[in-house]
């Protein structure tokens, strides 16, 4: 195990990722990689499937394909990005998809990496975006228990009693 793999059990482990891939093996094959990192892990087959999926669930990252059966990459992304504007998205592709197709998704996702993916590039990807993730949440969480600690101490010095 390397120090990224390490490091990036100890920030992932609750969160939440969707690998979009239509094809089964290369499915199952990432889901595996991915379960030893995060402690949920749910697979969809296309676009169309991925889509719902997202309308249940707030995943903290989508991983996906671009040329898919019934809803491609492109379009599953835009979706994605109607719903959470601010999502973290990571695109594995084939060599062959064309380079203004690349350029045109490059500015909405965190990452793409070219088919077939290194392990390594695909750890330190996931690590940098898991980072990020990581630290947003750990502020968020902050920045929520000062405003509880305020809202606490104003209702002090308002009436005297607290709720």
């Amino acid at each position: 195990m390397t120090a990224v793999s390490g490091e990036l059990i100890k920030i992932s482990k609750d969160m939440l990722v969707l690998y979009t891939e239509d094809d089964q093996d290369t499915r199952e094959q990432y889901r595996g990689i991915l379960k030893l990192f995060f402690n949920e892990v749910d697979v969809a087959e296309d676009g169309e499937i991925a889509i719902s999926m997202f309308k249940e669930k707030k995943y903290d990252i989508l991983i996906t394909d671009i040329n898919m059966p019934k809803i491609d990459g492109m379009v599953l992304i835009g979706e994605v990005i109607k719903i959470y504007p601010e999502k973290n998205i990571i695109v594995m592709t084939a060599p062959n998809t064309s380079q203004n197709l690349v350029g045109s998704i490059d500015y909405k996702v965190d990452g793409i990496l070219i088919k077939p993916v290194q392990v390594d590039k695909f750890l330190h990807l996931l690590y940098k975006v898991c980072s990020t993730i990581y630290l947003e949440k750990k502020e968020k969480s902050q920045d929520e228990r000062t405003n509880t600690g305020k809202t606490i101490l104003e209702s002090f010095s308002d009436g005297g009693h607290a709720m």
